[in-house]
């Protein structure tokens, strides 16, 4: 059975506003569609939306040369379909690709970059040369050659001239004849080498990288081994649909979530039907994330240290509620927050030159500390949305208050946006010559007469505001509730239904502990 994975990619990318700030992945190669997404996440690539990054393949062993070769544009999914077609060669195909390799890359491959159009289509090439195996030397190849009367006249020697010749002489003679190597164990002919042309440097032949999140390698008495991916397609839905009340015996597990690397901490379970349908519904939430909810969602299995499906109930929590989550996602280290931290907070009369001489080492650990903060792969994570520094967090109360079919917070004053965590809404309210509240808007310029935040967005429509005049729920109906922004945050309740939801916010915020 071939390896699975033949190459390594380390990738990196750079702040566009910070060169600080060095963003890196390692995949390997071949991956699935999911793996190659968390390789740009890690890279931030989806903030750009780009799958072509700085990277350089550190480990091909069954072709070493790729290791040091520079390509002229490529991107992530070229790269895994030359893994994809190394993995499948067989031992004489590999030696004839390592063979004829430094006859497409050229002598002065170290000095310029490389096409990987053309070291794709050496693929298709590996079966077109004479492949001799277990030949190691010339004294190997001539004695094959003799003993095979492959030699030129041989036919016309007596056997007493025949045992004469110099295995070693003929060996050479028929290498250079043929411009052969020695290589992996085998030696390749290289004569006549011509590069076919299947791909064309822009479309891919077809192939489909797999795109399960998950893979089990399930038996039972009746079946040897069957492989079961997660999200289900047909032919899975009709298995499990004739499993019925089936168990079987986990034989290995696969995942393109790098956080959950196995299925439970006991090496020899038994999963049944049920423990399947629930892993799907895991999965099918997790598609439904967006591209920044995804990060929050592996950054979030990484501070909780979750690394099976053992507890599924709490990844299905971090799933439902991984907006609670605060991802920092463009800082790598907790010295980065520190900085941002203080640029944001600090007021706006703080000498910005003085940032350089603090310890932002000693303040990131500090504030980590107190925000309940971690360092990820794809970024900073704090478990709460507060971001205030060292107990001096915000008492700001807000008011409660059903507005426009939705629970928000209401406050007199004006809030800067760096006062708002990522998740919250702000909207401001424009008085009218008789209403206070006439008008909702994103900022207020004058006639001021408020600000609400709110966990889901408001359509302003073209107009950029909403007219509150003729709304029946167009003024604040206050519930008699204070709360700051974390508690605000940090509730579980549906904002988009009216219901009294402080009398019960105590003992559901208790249940989703």
């Amino acid at each position: 059975m071939t390896d699975k994975k033949v190459m390594l990619i380390e990738m990196s990318a750079e702040n566009e506003d910070d060169s600080s700030k060095q963003y890196v992945a390692d995949i390997y190669m071949p991956a699935n569609l999911y793996e190659i997404d968390d390789a740009i996440d890690k890279c931030r690539g989806y903030l750009v939306k780009t799958d072509i990054m700085p990277y350089s393949i550190t480990n091909c062993q069954k072709v070493p040369l790729l290791n040091e070769l520079r390509f002229d544009g490529t991107n992530l999914y070229e790269l895994n379909f030359l893994a994809k077609q190394i993995v499948e060669f067989d031992n004489t195909q590999l030696a004839a690709y390592n063979a004829l390799l430094p006859l497409v890359v050229g002598e002065n491959y170290k000095n310029e970059l490389v096409s990987i159009k053309d070291v794709i289509n050496l693929t298709y090439s590996v079966d077109d040369f004479v492949v001799a195996p277990n030949i190691f030397d010339d004294e190997d190849l001539g004695k094959m050659l003799i003993d095979n009367e492959m030699v030129d006249g041989m036919e016309n020697l007596s056997d007493q001239f025949v045992n004469l010749l110099d295995p070693k002489k003929v060996g050479k003679e028929h290498r250079m004849a043929e411009n052969g190597v020695y290589i992996n164990g085998c030696y390749v002919a290289r004569e006549g080498f011509k590069l076919k042309e299947i791909f064309n440097g822009e479309t891919l032949p077809e192939h489909t990288p797999d795109n399960y999140l998950f893979r089990f390698h399930l038996s039972n008495t009746e079946i040897n081994e069957t492989v079961i991916d997660v999200p289900f397609n047909e032919s899975t839905e009709q298995f499990i649909k004739n499993a019925k009340d089936n168990e079987f015996n986990l034989i290995d597990f696969e995942s393109a979530i790098p956080q959950i690397s196995r299925f439970s901490e006991n090496m020899h379970v038994r999963i049944d039907v049920d423990d399947l349908n629930q892993v799907n519904e895991i999965a099918k939430d997790f598609l439904f994330l967006d591209e920044i909810q995804t990060a929050k969602f592996k950054a979030a299995l990484c501070y909780e240290g979750i690394t099976t499906l053992e507890d599924m109930d709490e990844i299905e929590y971090i799933l439902k509620n991984v907006d609670l989550y605060n991802l920092k996602y463009l800082n790598v280290y907790p010295s980065d927050f520190a900085k941002d931290y203080l640029e944001q907070h600090l007021d706006d009369a703080f000498p910005k030159e003085y940032l350089d001489l603090v310890n932002t080492n000693a303040l990131g650990d500090r504030l980590m500390e107190e925000l309940d903060g971690a360092y990820t792969p794809y970024g900073i994570l704090l478990k709460s949305s507060n971001e205030q520094i060292f107990g001096n967090e915000s008492k700001q109360e807000f008011m409660l208050a059903d507005f426009l079919s939705k629970h928000v917070l209401f406050t007199e004053d004006r809030l800067k946006a760096e006062e708002i965590p990522e998740g919250l809404y702000k909207y401001e309210l424009r008085s009218g010559p008789e209403d206070t509240y006439a008008a909702l808007e994103e900022k207020a310029g004058v006639d001021f007469s408020g600000t609400i935040l709110s966990k889901v967005p408001f359509d302003l429509g073209e107009d950029e505001y909403i007219d509150l005049e003729n709304k029946v729920d167009g003024i604040p109906d206050f519930l008699d509730v204070e709360m700051n922004i974390a508690e605000f945050m940090n509730s579980d309740f549906d904002p988009e239904e009216n219901e009294d939801f402080y009398e019960t916010e105590e003992n559901e915020m208790t249940q989703t502990m």
